[in-house]
């Protein structure tokens, strides 16, 4: 009986575990489409700032 709870309490730890790392997973990867999201628009800044400096022919 003690065996089987200690059993099912280190399965419920793991499940715990499992969240807890699957909202981190969430978590960073909310990140990288902010990040990603950030580099486009520098990219279209630089991009827009590159196209007006050019002098026209």
């Amino acid at each position: 009986m003690v065996h089987w709870l200690v059993h099912k309490g280190y399965i419920l730890d793991l499940i715990t575990t499992s969240e807890v790392i699957m909202k981190e997973i969430n978590h960073l990867q909310e990140k990288e489409m902010q990040l990603m999201a950030e580099n486009d628009r520098l990219e279209v800044r630089v991009f827009f700032t590159l196209v007006t400096s050019v002098p026209s022919a």
